[in-house]
């Protein structure tokens, strides 16, 4: 016998078995569940007990007075000196740049508009040749 196949007699009789039509089970229907009484209201809710702790005000609330005290009892003001000066260098470094895109494009549109002028002349002329 191959390896892998099983004898006819085995698989006839498990086609025999795959036809066979099991018996449906029933199942026992369960039981009502007894009436029950409507139970009373539950008594009101007393409002929350206050919070010993004050509310914080949120950061867009805060004034300008208010960050410089967190900051100056934090002891980061050198800190936040650096990172501003940081800031305000590259701010002026980006304006700088802007400045000189800006006349950059005021150079290649001044050409441009030569150039447009140079093509309605030629195409002038084309026309008429």
């Amino acid at each position: 016998m191959e390896r892998g196949k099983l004898p006819l007699s085995i698989l006839k009789k498990k086609k025999e078995e795959a036809k066979q039509v099991w018996p449906e089970v029933k199942f026992p229907t369960p039981l009502k569940p007894p009436e029950e009484k409507p139970s009373p209201p539950p008594p009101p809710l007393s409002p929350p007990p206050e919070v010993a702790t004050p509310p914080t005000t949120p950061p867009s609330m805060l004034t300008a007075e208010d960050v410089v005290a967190v900051i100056k009892d934090l002891g980061v003001a050198d800190q936040v000196k650096k990172r501003y000066d940081e800031l305000s260098a590259e701010v002026a470094q980006l304006q700088k740049e802007i400045d000189e895109l800006k006349k950059q494009l005021a150079e290649r549109e001044e050409r441009l508009k030569e150039l447009l002028d140079k093509k309605n002349r030629f195409e002038a002329v084309m026309r008429h040749l």
